[in-house]
């Protein structure tokens, strides 16, 4: 009998809302980070993403012009300004509605 096995590897995900879903419209510029405590949950204006070893070194290895999809590409940001190793400016170039606990994967 042969199995096959896909072994996946670290899911990055987004963190959990503040409310309700946030509208991210194509143009608009956001904080993205990792979360600073608790509470720091996804609002209107900022992105976080909870402080794992594997979102930290994502976030710390990301430059202006890599781009960030969001829930399986349907929204995509883009990096314009890496504001420290845990915090970054992305402008939306794909918008949609973004919810809680949404994946986050980098194309490039």
């Amino acid at each position: 009998v042969e199995v096959l096995g896909d072994l996946q590897g670290p899911k990055f995900r987004v963190a959990e809302l503040d409310g309700e879903p946030v509208p991210l419209n194509n143009g608009d510029v956001f904080e993205f980070g990792i979360c600073k405590d608790d509470n720091d949950n996804i609002r209107p204006g900022r992105i976080t993403m909870k402080p794992t070893i594997e979102q930290n070194a994502l976030v710390r290895a990301c430059q202006p012009g890599t781009t960030l999809l969001i829930e399986d590409g349907i929204m995509e940001v883009k990096v314009i300004e890496k504001c420290s190793e845990t915090e970054l400016k992305v402008q939306v170039t794909r918008g949609g509605k973004l919810k809680a606990r949404k994946g986050v994967n980098v194309p490039d």
